[in-house]
């Protein structure tokens, strides 16, 4: 097979028959790969050099598009393009990221003021709680006292019904004694008008007695002054009861006129 200058690539080929000497070449190799032992790795070898002939080719393709003069050039338009495109995009971004900050911060400081506003709010609620806290407080120590003051109340009332049957009692047991002592009252009150009877009576009759002895003394000593001496019986009334018993000699009573008069 006729090569190419030097420097080109190798022609393994013949180039008539569009191919056909490469796919009959190819349909070997194919089936040597199936085959063990030496066949098979040369027919893997030359699959090898295959495929990196066709790289080499899509390489040294690429090289020369890219580095041509009408590939550079095209290759710095892309790049300015490409550069142009890429500072648009930054400005447009840098643009938007401006409006997106301003946005950010409206939304931020509208943020703050509705945490301050929050805060505010919270500020009081919590305020409102404590007061509605102490009220409740307020209210159960107020309601505990009520109930303390209903229970003491019920308890004064109960003390208060047992002192009203106690006092109640102590009255009947008053009224009974009051009845009683006025009964003796007037039992009393009858003994002492029997009694004023009674004294009355023997006032009277030592009254009497006493004029009697007066009397006597009289008509005693009439009778001494006609005689001009004294009597037994006026000596022995001048000499009173005990006289009257030494003379008699016994114990007898004194005359009936003079007994009231001696016993007072």
């Amino acid at each position: 097979m006729p090569q190419p200058v030097r420097g080109a690539r190798t022609v393994r080929y013949c180039q008539d028959g569009d191919g056909a000497c490469e796919r009959a070449a190819r349909e070997s190799r194919e089936r040597g790969l199936e085959s063990p032992g030496l066949t098979g790795q040369v027919a893997w070898t030359w699959e090898m050099v295959d495929r990196l002939e066709g790289l080499a080719d899509r390489l040294a393709g690429s090289l020369i598009s890219e580095l041509s003069v009408a590939g550079v050039e095209r290759r710095i338009a892309e790049a300015r393009a490409e550069a142009a495109g890429l500072v648009a995009l930054a400005q447009r971004e840098r643009d938007a990221s401006q409006r997106q900050a301003e946005v950010a911060w409206r939304e931020t400081a509208t943020a703050r003021a509705r945490a301050e506003a929050a805060e505010q709010e919270a500020a009081s609620a919590r305020a409102e709680a404590e007061r509605l806290a102490a009220e409740r407080d307020a209210a159960r120590r107020e309601r505990q006292e009520a109930k303390d003051d209903a229970d003491g109340a019920g308890a004064a009332r109960l003390a208060a019904e047992r002192e009203r049957d106690r006092v109640a009692a102590r009255e009947g047991e008053l009224l009974a004694s009051l009845e009683s002592a006025r009964a003796e009252l007037v039992t009393l009150h009858g003994r002492l008008s029997e009694a004023e009877t009674l004294v009355e009576g023997q006032r009277v009759e030592a009254a009497a007695a006493t004029r009697a002895a007066e009397d006597l003394r009289s008509a005693v000593r009439d009778a001494e002054a006609k005689r001009g001496r004294p009597s037994p019986t006026a000596t022995r009334s001048r000499r009173g009861p005990a006289s009257w018993s030494s003379t008699t000699g016994s114990s007898a009573a004194p005359p009936r006129s003079c007994a009231p008069r001696c016993g007072r």
